[in-house]
């Protein structure tokens, strides 16, 4: 028990850092300083939608058609979310 709350302490705040940076990074490639509130709101909910959707994703492949099929499909989720980033060269 000990571990896991070393472990969740050091995960919340490595994963706190985490966004701390990305939002700030987010904010200087935004198009306008005037519209930051907005185009940050679509970003949240960019990074926070495939979390959501991603949990029920796995409930529905896990009961039709079983845990082991779960990681196969994440594989291929994964390299199709890789593959298309992959025409972005660089940030205007």
């Amino acid at each position: 028990m000990t571990g896991m709350a070393i472990y969740a302490v050091l995960a919340g705040l490595g994963f706190g850092s985490y966004l701390a940076v990305d939002q700030a990074l987010l904010s200087e490639v935004l198009p306008t300083t005037e519209d930051n509130g907005r185009y940050l709101g679509v970003l949240n909910i960019a990074v926070t939608a495939p979390q959501a959707l991603g949990a029920a994703a796995a409930g529905i492949i896990v009961s039709v058609l079983g845990y082991a099929a779960l990681f196969p499909i994440g594989i291929v989720i994964s390299t199709a979310g890789a593959l298309a980033i992959l025409p972005i060269r660089s940030v205007r």
